[in-house]
């Protein structure tokens, strides 16, 4: 709220998610004291069906008039497919990021590479795709072995506390999973699992849609379908995804 009030003057509008309670009313604060701020919701479903694709389709056609009437533009589908394209590079390139993190997490550290996952959140994309190029391709150059330690998976929301992962670097483990908002879960729907897919060819139904609106269907079963916040998630779905991910990476202790 410091910071909104601070650069309310330097914005012509704001938008906020209905992550949880104390987004909305984060929201209602904004709309009470600063009534002169343009501030939109943009309401994101809990479940996962045909009914949520719709009603997150017709939210995102919402938050367009919202940035229209703030800028005075017409936003067309050849610049949201552009702008989708751009999102898209930069998820592969922070896959293939992970990866080598995975093998080499020596050559990059844990607290580097969460400086490098909080960036590519807050960097405007075409800015952070040429600059994670090029520590991609030097950390090419300075392959170390993974670490020998025991295997752990962090699990949170949005951490960026570097004190916290100071921690990491400085005692002998390997951080093999993770599950948080500034992590895997932002990248890793680079191809949509087979039951997304099935949902986005029923939503699509006749294919009569407009291209602005193909293309929103797609961003609604993109966010939808992408890896669940606790907040998000059906619980029994994710402690198995927990358990799985336990399995297959050998993790020998878990930090919430």
């Amino acid at each position: 709220m410091e910071d909104l009030l601070a650069s309310a003057l330097k914005l012509k509008g704001v938008i906020f998610t209905n992550s949880c309670d104390g987004m909305r009313r984060f929201y209602d604060s904004c709309r009470a004291y600063l009534p002169d701020l343009p501030a939109f919701m943009l309401d994101v479903p809990r479940n996962k069906n045909i009914i949520s694709i719709e009603h997150f389709t017709a939210s995102l056609k919402e938050m367009i008039i919202f940035l229209e009437e703030l800028s005075g533009k017409k936003i067309c589908s050849h610049e949201l497919e552009s702008a989708i394209g751009i999102c898209n590079e930069k998820r592969m390139l922070l896959k293939k990021l992970s990866n080598h993190f995975r093998n080499n997490q020596g050559s990059i550290g844990v607290k580097n590479y969460y400086k490098i996952l909080e960036k590519s959140m807050t960097d405007e994309p075409e800015a952070f795709i040429k600059y994670i190029k090029e520590r991609i391709k030097e950390l090419r150059s300075h392959l170390n072995s993974a670490s020998a330690g025991p295997a752990i998976m962090v699990i949170g929301n949005f951490i960026n506390d570097e004190r916290l992962w100071d921690i990491f670097d400085e005692i002998d483990c390997t951080l093999a999973s993770e599950d948080m908002c500034n992590s895997s879960r932002y990248f890793e729907n680079i191809k949509l699992s087979a039951g997304a897919e099935e949902v986005l060819d029923a939503a699509l139904g006749a294919g009569k849609e407009s291209p602005m609106t193909k293309l929103l269907i797609g961003i609604a079963v993109r966010q939808l379908y992408k890896p669940q916040c606790m907040r998000t998630a059906d619980m029994g779905t994710k402690i198995e995804e927990i358990i799985k991910s336990i399995a297959r990476n050998n993790i020998k202790g878990l930090i919430f």
